[in-house]
């Protein structure tokens, strides 16, 4: 599995986001007395919205090298350290990322699951 490169990774501190696995529960509401809810999943990834606040020139075309070649366009999961718990995590992006340029630099924002 791929590690992530010697830049920044996406901060807690600038916007990050994490929310609880979606879909991992099913509820079945029965003829009578109170519905039933059991796990549908073992495990389910977990969302994350985050973003690297600044990244330079050189950091940008190191990102988007990893991206297209190492994670061959995002298709494969990476491993980093986990912005809030320190932790080392399995990573995959979820639907690419958004490159917006700043007065210097250059802000990375996407959507990533941790992998269970």
């Amino acid at each position: 599995m791929a590690s992530w490169p010697s830049i920044p990774f996406f901060d807690a501190r600038e916007g990050f986001s994490q929310s609880e696995p979606r879909g991992a529960t099913i509820r079945t509401q029965m003829a009578q007395g109170p519905a039933k809810m059991r796990r549908r999943f073992t495990a389910a990834p977990v969302q994350v919205q985050a973003r690297i606040a600044y990244l330079t020139q050189a950091e940008l075309a190191t990102f988007e090298a990893f991206y297209e070649t190492t994670l061959k366009m995002g298709s494969l999961s990476f491993s980093g350290d986990h912005p809030i718990t320190g932790a080392t995590e399995d990573f995959r992006f979820v639907d690419g990322y958004s490159v917006q340029p700043r007065s210097v630099g250059f802000t990375v924002a996407a959507q990533l699951e941790i992998l269970p």
